[in-house]
């Protein structure tokens, strides 16, 4: 039997190489966690209930209840551009455009190179979670 890391773990993602995965969870803390180490090799604190995860490069990307994107690691960045939570997160093949989607029935893209959220697109549609339009998985 295994020790869970997080209490109510919401989201997972695993990198590139398959080493590490990026675990988030209802208390807002990011775990790093090593496959290979069976432990937590760094967390982030999010501040506030973790609702998706992705990796930029090395970097751990989460979207959060309270409608924050937070890139954490190397060049961290915070945007803020949903009203009320951010549901989802896709990473363009490019690797440097960046899309959430939340409850405000939008979806933001995010230039990562330049640190800047480009465009909010809103909809008439119901409510948006996850998943995001298949050009970005």
């Amino acid at each position: 039997m295994s020790k869970a890391l997080y209490s109510s773990a919401t989201s997972l993602a695993l990198d590139e190489a398959g080493k590490l995965v990026i675990v988030g969870g209802s208390e807002g803390v990011v775990g790093i966690y090593s496959i290979a180490e069976e432990k937590v090799q760094q967390s982030f604190k999010a501040g506030s209930t973790i609702t998706d995860a992705v990796w930029y490069g090395s970097q751990p990307v989460v979207s959060t209840a309270s409608g924050a994107v937070k890139v954490f690691g190397e060049n961290e960045m915070t945007f803020t551009s949903h009203a009320g939570s951010a549901n989802g997160l896709a990473l363009h093949p490019s690797g440097d455009i960046l899309a959430s989607v939340g409850v405000d029935k939008s979806f933001v893209f995010y230039d990562l190179l330049a640190a800047k959220a480009v465009t909010q697109v809103y909809t008439d549609s119901g409510t948006y979670s996850s998943p995001l339009p298949v050009w970005l998985n």
